[in-house]
């Protein structure tokens, strides 16, 4: 799997959520950082690999940041 959060190696949807909103109290995830990832796991998709459902979830939830 993909590291989606540095530190969380399963992360859930709340997670995830406040990782790319900063709904943790944290500041959120800049859009580099969310194009990197989200790159690498089209990639990982794209050489035919089966996506964990929170990397799915993660490349639906930075497309609507």
């Amino acid at each position: 799997m993909v590291v989606i959060i540095p530190g969380n190696a399963n992360p859930t949807r709340a997670d995830i959520d406040a990782y790319i909103h900063g709904g943790d109290g944290s500041a959120a995830a800049d859009a580099e950082t969310l194009r990197s990832i989200v790159r690498e796991i089209e990639c990982k998709s794209g050489a035919g690999a089966l996506l964990h459902p929170a990397e799915e979830y993660f490349v639906e939830a930075a497309a609507v940041r």
